[in-house]
């Protein structure tokens, strides 16, 4: 006797979405269940019961002894992308299912292209040439968000099929360390850039963003740490100062708070972990005041099973929404969840059995939901893919 559709339907919502390939065994079922599945109303009730999409996996840039750059997907589930390999391209930030990847065209490509990438689905946008100066040599980050960020009339749980905007903050070095910094923005629905908005001095910090409320906030480094602060809403910028010791200045990144403010996370030498609330106070002048309160001290090298030693401050990320960091060391990659203690080892291999003679110098982690791509199998017996899903947005 068949089970009532909305009983099925009930069981497999329920499925955990770290474990992707359940879902497609699942659709190899029967053809109804393939139908159920592959459906936009599932996709959509799923991610709504889930709520927290999973970390299917993380984004390597690997350069080679003869300075050949490519950015890796590698799985943390079931889930694999139909192409894993992006030759001569850098991944900058993932937001919302998305990937902003730097890309080349060739070795000698001196011009900084911007490509939008969902892993998913392996849909790729190529933006028009950003006006960002020499590629690689130039000092600048990117991030993506959803469109509906800026009127807050999306959950982010399924922005599949949705508009993007791409923001990029960079400056042209100077001899003493400084620039003049400007912000672009993109938009999916124009396929155009906006006029440059200059800022003020500061060296822009090549590290991922953190999205609170409506405001995007980017890492400025120079004589102080700062942060540059763009309204998606209002589209205004401004910067303050971060009172954070000296020390912090090249190993910090800013954060979302679990109560959904603004937080840094700063990772000293040997694995000890800072992390801070921020408040801002604005003066009657209209200047911003950051106030830095640090909330705790994390003793990292004494919970990782490494030596202390082989931690790299420049390889640590925050997962906004699981409220858990991902750290490098020489030995792989592991996941701290400072709440619960917990380590995990997300990555076997070590910096050095990559491929013969590369190494590492960022990873950026991407979450996601995933459900199988198709319909109902047909007559010639196709099934449900792993590597992508035509499925959009209920």
């Amino acid at each position: 006797m068949a089970l009532p559709q909305d009983l099925v339907e009930a069981i497999l919502l329920r499925f955990p979405p770290s474990e992707p390939a359940s879902l497609v065994r699942a659709a190899l079922v029967c053809k109804p269940w393939c139908r159920l599945i592959s459906g936009r109303r599932f996709r959509r009730r799923f991610c709504e019961f889930h709520r927290s999409p999973p970390r299917l996996g993380f984004l390597l840039n690997i350069v080679d002894r003869f300075d050949y750059v490519a950015t890796r997907f590698v799985p943390a589930t079931s889930f694999r992308p139909p192409r894993a390999d992006h030759t001569l391209c850098v991944a900058r930030d993932a937001r919302h299912g998305r990937v902003v990847l730097e890309a080349k065209k060739t070795k000698q490509d001196e011009e900084a292209r911007i490509v939008v990438w969902d892993p998913t689905t392996d849909e790729r946008w190529e933006l028009p040439t950003a006006p960002l100066g020499p590629s690689y040599n130039f000092c600048w980050t990117a991030t993506v968000v959803c469109a509906a960020t800026v009127s807050g009339t999306c959950d982010h749980l399924d922005c599949r099929g949705e508009p993007f905007i791409v923001v990029a903050v960079g400056n042209n070095e100077n001899n003493d360390g400084n620039g003049v910094a400007s912000l672009w923005v993109y938009s999916s629905e124009a396929d155009a850039w906006g006029k440059p908005t200059p800022l003020s001095k500061g060296s822009v910090v090549a590290s991922p963003t953190a999205l609170v409320g409506k405001t995007l906030y980017f890492t400025i480094g120079g004589a102080d740490m700062s942060v540059l602060m763009y309204d998606l809403a209002t589209q205004k910028t401004s910067i303050a100062r971060l009172p954070l010791p000296h020390r912090h200045y090249f190993n910090t990144l800013p954060m979302t708070m679990e109560d959904g403010g603004l937080g840094v996370a700063g990772l000293e030498g040997f694995g000890r972990l800072y992390l801070w609330s921020v408040e801002a106070n604005v003066n009657p002048n209209g200047d911003i005041r950051m106030e830095c309160t640090q909330n705790r001290v994390i003793e990292l090298d004494k919970l990782l099973p490494v030596d202390p030693c082989s931690i790299f401050s420049g390889f640590l990320s925050y997962l906004h929404g699981v409220d858990v960091f991902f750290v490098g060391t020489i030995e792989g990659f592991f996941t701290f969840d400072p709440k619960s203690g917990r380590v995990r080892k997300v990555y076997q291999e070590a910096f050095d059995d990559l491929v013969g003679g590369t190494g590492i110098y960022g990873a950026i982690p991407y979450m996601n939901f995933y459900t199988p791509v198709l319909g109902a199998a047909d007559s010639t017996g196709d099934a449900p893919s792993m590597g992508a899903s035509s499925a959009s947005k209920a």
